[in-house]
């Protein structure tokens, strides 16, 4: 195992990758890596292509959790030497972290990386995170990445972690319509904060796919401020929670989706009711103002009625 924290080291320069990178092609039993170089302002695409030529020749690794968030050089030329690393390498584990408030990252980088994914057959954890906004970003780099999950065979657990204004009901679509086929997995956790041109037709294809994968045990869906989704929405997502017989552990963020109203949350009540191996429900629906608490309050109380739920937290600030 190797640990490296160079969080806003702001003298961090593409010498230092080089550097980093022989010492590691030295280590060639090395079988988990953490890199963290979020906020070194310096490196550039010239850098992560040396660190990724030397991380090519480490065949045994096993797991990378590399941070290059608030990168502000780094473009999609990155992307694509890091995924000609990841190629046929025993991966099981990938935590990647690239965003910037900038331009620079589109969809052609995240085809580069998932053509890099889409040959580790091993992979059992996969998390992006592409925050804080990736501007440039649409729903074509949601269909590269869908392409690419249904090749992962292995995968137990997916975490993606996104921030576009572009994205819309056809990526949710694209991305999720071929989860069914993995077998193994067990958790999905995805985040698509402030993506304003999601509606309910996005999050009714989103379950109508999720539905369908049988192994799931744990979903974890954050839409907050994606304004344009209401009631309807929640009412979709909620009538698709009973076919998943396996799942028991649920979070929802819908803070600031002011158009979902009470008819959605009673709609998740009753469909909750019958999801027996449900254990633990984390709900935050902070500034949806339409929902009065006195309703939060009956269906918190209806909820611990049931006696198997472990864990039940819903969150409602209004401000």
């Amino acid at each position: 195992m190797t640990d490296l924290f160079y969080h806003r080291a702001q003298k961090i320069t593409d010498e230092c990758l080089n550097n980093l990178g022989k010492t590691l092609q030295r280590l060639d039993s090395l079988q988990s890596l953490l890199l963290n170089f979020a906020a070194c302002w310096e490196i550039t695409d010239l850098g992560l292509n040396h660190l990724s030529q030397s991380l090519q020749k480490l065949n045994s690794l096993k797991s990378i959790d590399i941070n290059f968030q608030m990168c502000p050089k780094l473009t999609n030329n990155s992307l694509k030497s890091f995924s000609k690393a990841l190629r046929l390498k025993p991966l099981q584990s990938i935590n990647l972290a690239f965003g910037h408030f900038d331009r620079k990252l589109t969809d052609n980088g995240l085809r580069y990386l998932s053509e890099g994914l889409q040959s580790l057959r091993s992979l059992q954890f996969l998390n992006l995170n592409f925050r804080p906004f990736s501007l440039k970003l649409t729903d074509k780099s949601l269909n590269s990445l869908g392409k690419c999950l249904r090749k992962l065979e292995s995968l137990k657990s997916i975490m993606l972690d996104f921030s576009s204004p572009n994205i819309t009901d056809k990526g949710l679509n694209d991305l999720s319509k071929n989860l069914h086929t993995l077998s193994s997995l067990q958790s999905i956790h995805l985040t698509f904060f402030y993506c304003q041109k999601i509606t309910d037709h996005g999050l009714t294809a989103l379950i109508q796919n999720i539905q369908n994968v049988a192994s799931l045990q744990s979903l974890d869906l954050d839409f907050t401020i994606c304004t344009r989704i209401t009631q309807n929405g929640l009412i979709s997502l909620a009538g698709g929670l009973p076919r998943l017989a396996s799942l028991r552990s649920i979070f929802f963020q819908f803070s600031q989706c002011e158009k979902i109203a009470v008819e959605g949350l009673k709609s998740l009540e009753e469909s909750l009711k019958k999801c027996n191996s449900l254990e633990s429900i984390r709900l935050n629906l902070d500034n949806c103002k339409k929902i009065p608490e006195e309703d939060i309050k009956n269906f918190t109380e209806s909820l611990e009625r049931l006696g198997h739920l472990k864990y039940i937290y819903v969150s409602h600030r209004l401000y």
